[in-house]
């Protein structure tokens, strides 16, 4: 995956504040999307998805505090100047931001690299945290 910050500043320009500008963003999907859920997908996209997506949901639901906040699907996590946008997205279509979180709201505590991909725990300043996988090629170490 190609660094998509550029392409996030346009996509997002309509929900940045005056001379806010995007730092560094991270397209992330939902645990297990890549490895066995890589295939499953492949075998039946739409079914695979859905299961992947609800499974996030309730992960999320289930941690409470801001990880409650954070999409169980596809999504963006933009970080600009000023603070934190995540927006669903499948890193082409870019959803209004659904969580706006202050600098340093979230940060990568974990990061396991995989065959195809990167494991990234990101933990809120509340203590909650979220797991998600991340194609490689992103600028994670804006996100340490």
């Amino acid at each position: 995956m190609a660094n998509i910050t550029k392409r996030v500043q346009k996509k997002l320009a309509e929900y940045l504040r005056g001379g806010e500008s995007v730092q560094a963003a991270l397209l992330v999907e939902p645990k297990g999307t890549y490895g066995l859920g890589a295939i499953a997908t492949v075998v039946a996209p739409r079914t695979a998805g859905k299961v992947l997506d609800a499974q996030a949901a309730q992960r999320h639901a289930d941690a409470g505090g801001t990880a409650s906040q954070f999409p169980g699907r596809s999504c963006v996590i933009a970080k600009t100047d000023q603070r934190l946008l995540v927006s669903i997205s499948n890193g082409l279509w870019f959803s209004a931001p659904v969580l706006e979180l202050p600098l340093g709201g979230a940060t990568i505590t974990d990061h396991q690299k995989k065959l195809l991909s990167h494991r990234l725990t990101f933990t809120f300043s509340d203590g909650t945290a979220v797991i998600v996988d991340a194609q490689r090629g992103q600028p994670l170490d804006d996100f340490k």
